[in-house]
């Protein structure tokens, strides 16, 4: 995997670096439903919480309202 990034300086203009990471290889669906085993058993903490879902569905929301009446859906 590769991962761009900003050093110090952000924006438009700015370089970017890349780093290439190691990740193994695995079904993305496996690896969700055990972090899901691990948080309820209470070996872990969510990655992403309740608010994270809320926003990421109001996203959601605005892109299809916007798809739907070919206007800017203000968040």
């Amino acid at each position: 995997m590769e991962l761009w990034r900003y050093g110090e300086r952000k924006g438009w203009y700015a370089p970017l670096a890349r780093e290439q990471l190691a990740v193994p290889r695995a079904d993305p669906q496996v690896r969700q439903l055990q972090h899901f085993c691990r948080v309820i058993r209470g070996e872990e903490a969510p990655r992403s919480s309740g608010a994270d879902a809320t926003r990421t569905l109001a996203v959601v929301a605005a892109v299809h309202q916007a798809a739907r009446t070919g206007r800017a859906v203000p968040l």
